[in-house]
C-alpha cells in the first residue's frame, strides 16, 4: 500500500486532532507541521517528538514544493482556508479541508473547479457521515419503510472560547452545518423550506450578534421532516443525538459515554458520564476520514462519502436557516438560493453543473 506525504497546515485543535490520528497511520509519512506561528509549530514537533519539518508562513511555498507532499489537511481559520486550498491544488497536491471551502459560494464554486481541472481529490471534512454509529442508523433507514422525522440534537461541550466563536462564521456556519448535511445524508433528498427559532442567552454570543440555542424545523419533498436543536454550552457533555422515525419503527443513535460502566441499587442506576468533547465522540470517525482520504487519492475507493457539492449545497441552507432567525420567516430553499445566487454575483448555470 502506498504510503503518502502529507502536509498539517494549522495546528490548532482540529489540526493536533488529525496529527494525533496521522501518528498511528502507518499510510501517512508526516513530511510537514505548518502554522501562522513558526514557534507554535516547532512546540508541536518537540511536543510529539516528531522529524517532520516545522514551518512558519514565510516557508510554505517550500510545502508546497517539495515533491515528497502529495497532499495537504486544510484545518486553519476559515478565512485563510480559499488561499491554502488554491495553492495546493495549484502544485498539484490533494486536499483535505476543514469545512467551509471558502467564505463565499464564488471562492467555494472556484476551488471545486480547480480540483477538477487539475484531477485532484478534494474531500470536505464532514465528520459525521463517518462516523460508525451514525453509519449504522443510517443503514437501517431501508427497514423502517417510509421516513416520517429525522431529529438531530448537537450541543457543545465546553463552550468554545469567544476568541474561537468571533472567527468561527457563527452558530450557523460552524455548528448547523454538519446536523443540516446529515439531514441530507439520513434521507437523501433536499429540504424544501426552513424555519429557525434562536436566542442568545450568553451576554458574549448576543454581543457577536450570534446565536447560542437553536431549534430549526425543515420539511423535504417526500413529506419528511426535519429537526435540529443546538446548543452552545452543556454543562454535562458533549450532547450529540440522532432518531429517525418511520412507518416500521425508529432507529436512534445516543450518546456515548466515556465507559460503559452501570451499577443497579435499590435507590436507582448509575452510569458515567457522556463524552465530553467533540475530540472524544467523534475520535472514529476522524480515524475513518484519514483512511478515505487515502483511499480516494490511491485509487482504492472511488466514490467519496463527501462530495465538494456538499459544501455547496449545505453552505446555502446555513444561510437560509439563520436568515430565517433573522426575518422570523419560513425560507423556500429554492427560491433563497436563487436570490444568494444573485446577491454574489454567481451564475446559475455554473453553480448548479457543480452540484
Amino acid at each position: 500500500m502506498k504510503r503518502l506525504g502529507i502536509a498539517i497546515f494549522g495546528l490548532g485543535r482540529i489540526g493536533q486532532i488529525h496529527l494525533e490520528n496521522l501518528l498511528v497511520n502507518p499510510n501517512y509519512e508526516i513530511c510537514y507541521l505548518c502554522d501562522v506561528n513558526e514557534s507554535h509549530a516547532n512546540s508541536i514537533k518537540t511536543r510529539y517528538n516528531l522529524s517532520a519539518k516545522a514551518v512558519g508562513s514565510d516557508s510554505f511555498a517550500d510545502v508546497f514544493a517539495d515533491e515528497r507532499v502529495d497532499c495537504v489537511i486544510v484545518g486553519t481559520p476559515t478565512d485563510t482556508h480559499e488561499g491554502l486550498c488554491k495553492r495546493a491544488l495549484n502544485s498539484g497536491k490533494h486536499v483535505f479541508c476543514e469545512k467551509p471551502l471558502a467564505m463565499t459560494l464564488e471562492s467555494s464554486l472556484t476551488i471545486i473547479e480547480l480540483a477538477k481541472e487539475k484531477n485532484l481529490k478534494l474531500l470536505v471534512a464532514f465528520n459525521r457521515r463517518f462516523d460508525p454509529q451514525i453509519l449504522r442508523v443510517k443503514a437501517e433507514a431501508k427497514s423502517l419503510g417510509k421516513l416520517f422525522t429525522v431529529k438531530t440534537t448537537a450541543r457543545d461541550a465546553p463552550r468554545p472560547p469567544i476568541s474561537y466563536l468571533k472567527i468561527s462564521g457563527g452558530i450557523f456556519h460552524d455548528c448547523a452545518v454538519h446536523d443540516l448535511d446529515l439531514l441530507r445524508f439520513m434521507l437523501g433528498e433536499e429540504p424544501e423550506t426552513v424555519y429557525t427559532s434562536a436566542h442568545a442567552h450568553d451576554p458574549e454570543i448576543a454581543e457577536l450578534n450570534d446565536a447560542d440555542t437553536v431549534f430549526m424545523q425543515l420539511k423535504f419533498p417526500s413529506g419528511a421532516l426535519g429537526h435540529i436543536e443546538l446548543g452552545r454550552d452543556a454543562r454535562y457533555g458533549y450532547d450529540q443525538t440522532v432518531e429517525i422515525f418511520g412507518e416500521k419503527g425508529k432507529a436512534i443513535s445516543a450518546n456515548q459515554q466515556i465507559a460503559q460502566w452501570q451499577v443497579w441499587k435499590a435507590e436507582g442506576q448509575s452510569t458515567d458520564a457522556i463524552k465530553q468533547s467533540f475530540k472524544q465522540r467523534y475520535h472514529d470517525a476522524y480515524v475513518a476520514e484519514l483512511h478515505e482520504f487515502h483511499a480516494i487519492i490511491t485509487g482504492e475507493k472511488q466514490d467519496m462519502s463527501v462530495v465538494p457539492a456538499d459544501c455547496l449545497r449545505v453552505s446555502v441552507l446555513a444561510e437560509a436557516a439563520e436568515e430565517s432567525w433573522r426575518t422570523g420567516q419560513v425560507v423556500n430553499i429554492k427560491k433563497f438560493t436563487e436570490k444568494m445566487l444573485e446577491h454574489e454575483k454567481v451564475d446559475f448555470k455554473r453553480f448548479h453543473a457543480a452540484l
